[in-house]
């Protein structure tokens, strides 16, 4: 709970003292039933009346700040989750993101979040009204009546006890059914990512029963999980029950031998209620704080950044990048066999290779997305280079053509104001003029209908706006037309500042010429010749240029 609170203590100790407040207000209500119903004790029904109505005002005042102040703190608390949460996904690098399905993470957010909030912060205040209500209680009794609390007590050690049984299986049906959620959504996530195929190919049946599958398991889950929650608490609810007859016929008994009056039976009566109830919820919240700790348990720990040893910030510009001896497999099969290389400022870098040769993997390596042992920027091992200070140096497009969830402009800008680019030079020369006119409503950019090769531009575009020296492409130009292509190749070639590497699919020999080196990957290695070298060459062929 210390966790938890750790960025609203204030309001944690407000909320515990409103708590006190009204479990003091309950031993007044108690105090009141023993005074009216004595004999005697009021001169007058005005008098009655008063203190009453005192009495309620003062109840309605602390009730309600209380519940208001604890709501405030349990919604502090959920925010406090959210962004410890978000913020430890946004610290990862690349690699550890990517292992996490989306469904899961959505899960953590929409209900994992919300049972530590709505189970087990909830519980832990709740507990904590109780037991002041209990030693409260408590002592009123126990001036009244030793016996009568001596038997409350005894029926409460019996009733943990019997809860007590149950714990190991509600630590594991709570389990059961976190997973349960989870495939479930991941389940929903897959019918909503596939459902065009789901039709063409005629797959409603096949996809149905598998949600009728995960649907039955979800609602095993959670019948399992609340089912023997409520099983408990009806258990818990009965033992209660005979608490109450038993002290009130005990409490008869004491009238019968003049040891007690009816005026301190009824207050007995009342003030049971804050002994028997925190004993039964007490018992009933535990079970909730055991079912829900493995979620805070799990959120905790996703909520710790891991990072690897990062210690050096990339300060200044990079010079050059080298590939020294490097290894790289996927599963069963190498990709890179002892590949060397170096990369220098300002260069043109065009990078062409069969499918799965591993052009791809050679810029999510450059790019610090996937890790390979003996790559050096500026003679410093990239791996020991500290991620935010190295990705700033650079713009990377890839083949998924990303859109933010902006709008037009701010996609291209990323709410950045200065830019050695203006925003109209680069519409105009990426050619976006139709989708900025037409196109710039404010409106979120995965509500339209943009085709291929505007996504393309728009990411092109926004690479070039953040002014950075180092461009890496993965096959940035494959939706875009030739001649739009090859004009905005030469845009960004012509700049003597900026070093690119793009990987091709097919280009014109035109535009190959505008680069100073080839990078061809060839036999799990990377061979490295000029331009001029590569067109004249017996690797030269029309499987990667027009």
């Amino acid at each position: 709970m210390s966790k938890l609170i750790r960025g609203c203590k204030a309001l944690y100790g407000i909320s515990l003292v409103f708590i006190i407040l009204y479990s003091g207000v309950s031993v007044l209500k108690s105090i009141l039933m023993s005074v009216i119903f004595d004999e005697n004790s009021l001169s007058s029904v005005r008098m009655l009346v008063c203190i009453v109505i005192g009495f309620l005002i003062i109840y309605l005042v602390v009730i309600t700040v209380q519940q208001y102040v604890v709501e405030v703190l349990k919604n502090k608390i959920r925010y406090h989750l959210n962004r410890n949460l978000y913020q430890a996904y946004i610290s990862k690098n690349i690699a550890a993101f990517q292992e996490k399905d989306s469904s899961e993470i959505l899960n953590e957010f929409n209900n994992e979040v919300n049972i530590v909030v709505d189970n087990y912060v909830s519980a832990k205040l709740n507990i904590f009204s109780l037991t002041v209500s209990l030693l409260l209680g408590s002592i009123y009794i126990a001036n009244l009546s030793f016996e009568i609390l001596l038997f409350l007590l005894l029926c409460a050690f019996l009733t943990l006890f019997i809860n007590n049984i149950f714990k190991h299986r509600l630590e594991n049906n709570q389990k059961k059914y976190l997973l349960a959620m989870q495939q479930w959504l991941f389940c929903i996530k897959n019918f909503c990512r596939s459902f065009k195929d789901i039709k063409i190919l005629s797959l409603e049946k096949t996809f149905c029963d598998e949600l009728d599958n995960e649907n039955e398991s979800l609602e095993s889950g959670i019948l399992q999980n609340n089912g023997l929650v409520k099983l408990i608490s009806a258990l818990n609810s009965f033992i209660s029950e005979i608490m109450f007859f038993v002290t009130l016929l005990f409490g008869m008994v004491l009238i019968y031998y003049n040891r007690l009056s009816i005026g301190e039976l009824l207050g007995i009566a009342q003030a049971s209620n804050m002994v028997i109830m925190p004993i039964m919820n007490y018992a009933n919240l535990r079970n909730t704080i055991i079912s829900s700790k493995p979620v805070l348990e799990k959120l905790e720990k996703n909520c710790i950044l891991h990072k690897k040893k990062e210690i050096i910030k990339l300060e200044g510009d990079i010079h050059a990048i080298r590939l020294q001896d490097v290894n790289f497999d996927y599963g069963n099969h190498r990709i890179f066999d002892h590949t060397s290389l170096e990369i220098k400022q300002g260069k043109k870098y065009l990078i062409i290779g069969k499918s799965g040769d591993g052009k791809s993997t050679l810029l999510e390596i450059l790019t610090k997305q996937k890790y390979a042992d003996g790559v050096y920027v500026n003679e410093e091992n990239l791996q020991n280079i500290a991620f935010d200070t190295y990705v700033d140096k650079f713009s990377y497009v890839n083949q998924s053509n990303d859109l933010l969830p902006f709008s037009f402009e701010k996609n291209i800008t990323l709410g950045k104001a200065e830019s050695k680019y203006t925003l109209q030079e680069l519409i105009s020369r990426f050619h976006l003029e139709a989708v900025f006119h037409n196109k710039r409503d404010g409106l979120d950019i995965e509500h339209l209908n943009l085709s291929g090769g505007e996504k393309q531009r728009i990411c092109l575009a926004r690479a070039l706006y953040r002014n950075k020296k180092w461009l890496f492409l993965d096959e940035a130009f494959s939706a875009i037309d030739k001649s739009c292509s090859d004009e905005i190749h030469q845009y960004i070639l012509s700049d003597p500042s900026i070093t690119v590497l793009s990987i091709e699919h097919k280009i014109s020999k035109e535009t190959v010429s505008l680069y100073d080196e080839v990078l061809l990957f060839e036999n799990k290695r990377i061979l490295s010749m000029s331009t001029k070298e590569y067109l004249s060459s017996s690797f030269y062929t029309k499987e990667y240029v027009l």
